[in-house]
């Protein structure tokens, strides 16, 4: 199940138990409105307990060039370091911003940072 919230310039999305194909496609569509509005944009994004087929689809589903992706500026990646693995390398190609991994259990630390 996925949660995206906004406030001002940041974009907050809450993946429970992974991302499935239609989380993936929800997700990129969030984030692309999103950057369109801000020319300075950060994201947070956390993703719990990833099995491993839900994995797959998101592996698959989250190879993407985000239109505006010079708006976007701070990444926090929170979660598993397999998923933060998965989604740099599908990210990073096509952005500059700085992106930043936390542990499940620093999540307070990552929106500290990401509000900055």
């Amino acid at each position: 199940m996925l949660a995206i919230y906004k406030k001002d310039n940041i974009l907050y999305a809450l993946a429970e138990n992974g991302m499935d194909k239609d989380d993936a496609t929800m997700l990129l569509t969030a984030v692309s409105e999103h950057l369109e509005k801000y020319k300075s944009a950060a994201w947070y994004i956390e993703v719990s307990e990833v099995k491993n087929t839900r994995h797959q689809t998101v592996e698959n589903e989250m190879e993407f060039k985000i239109p505006k992706q010079d708006h976007l500026k701070k990444v926090a990646l929170v979660g598993s370091i397999e998923w933060q693995e998965e989604f740099t390398k599908n990210l990073l190609p096509f952005s500059e911003a700085h992106i930043k991994y936390f542990h499940s259990e620093d999540k307070e630390l990552a929106k500290s940072w990401i509000e900055k």
